[in-house]
C-alpha cells in the first residue's frame, strides 16, 4: 500500500502518478514492469517515488485494490446477500455488472488480463486466491438454493461455472471484443436457467 506521503499529494499530481502506474500495468504483466517508465510517464524522481511506494508490490497491489473497489461498486451488495434470490439470478447479476464495469473501464479489464498473464509466482498465488474466494462465494449460493439442495457432484459443477466464466471472459477480452462476451455469457446464463437444476 502506498505511504500517507502519496495519500496526501494534491489532487492532480496524485492522478497523474496513478495514471503512470495504471498505464505500464495495462501494457506488461507483473514480471516486465518498468518502474522507470512509471517514473518518466509521471515526470517524478526516484527518490519521490520510493517516498510514495515502498517497491513495486507496493504500487502494483494498490492499483489492484482500487480496481476492486470499482468493480464492487457495479453490484448491489444487498441482493447478492438475499438468501430469497435463486443462485442463477445471482450469478446473472454479477455477470451483467462484470460487463457493465468492463464497458466503462477498459484499462482496468487490460490491468486483469495482464495480472493472469503473469507467470510471477506472487501473481499466480494471487489469482489463485480470487479464484478460490469465487468458488467458495458460488458453493454458498447455490447450497442456499433449495432446487439445489440435492444436486449430485455440487462441488464439480461449481468449479466447472466458475472455470467456464473465467476462460470466457480471458479468452473474449484478449481479442477486445466486450459484445461478444456479453453473447457469451448470455448464452451460458440461459443454459444454467434451463438446464442446471436437472445436472
Amino acid at each position: 500500500m502506498p505511504t500517507e506521503r502519496f495519500l496526501k499529494l494534491n489532487p492532480s499530481k496524485k492522478f497523474l502518478i496513478e495514471h503512470a502506474l495504471i498505464k505500464e500495468m495495462m501494457k506488461h504483466p507483473y514480471e516486465h514492469i518498468n518502474l522507470s517508465n512509471v517514473i518518466r510517464e509521471s515526470n517524478i524522481s526516484r527518490g519521490s517515488f520510493y517516498q510514495y511506494f515502498i517497491n513495486k508490490n507496493d504500487f502494483y497491489f494498490y492499483i489492484l485494490n482500487q480496481l476492486g473497489q470499482i468493480k464492487s461498486s457495479y453490484m448491489d451488495i444487498v441482493f447478492l446477500q438475499d438468501e430469497s434470490i435463486s443462485f442463477t439470478q445471482k450469478l446473472k447479476h454479477i455477470l451483467e455488472a462484470s460487463i457493465t464495469f468492463s464497458k466503462a473501464h477498459s484499462k482496468y479489464v487490460s490491468i486483469g488480463l495482464q495480472l493472469y498473464s503473469s507467470t510471477h509466482k506472487e501473481m499466480k498465488d494471487y489469482t489463485s486466491k480470487t479464484k478460490y474466494e469465487m468458488y467458495a462465494l458460488l458453493k454458498t449460493w447455490i447450497d442456499q438454493d433449495k432446487r439445489y439442495q440435492t444436486m449430485k457432484d455440487k462441488d464439480d459443477v461449481i468449479h466447472y461455472i466458475a472455470d467456464t466464466m473465467i476462460y470466457l471472459t480471458q479468452y473474449t477480452l484478449k481479442f477486445n471484443d466486450i459484445n461478444q462476451l456479453e453473447n457469451h455469457l448470455s448464452i451460458f446464463i440461459k443454459l444454467l436457467e434451463g438446464g442446471l437444476q436437472h445436472v
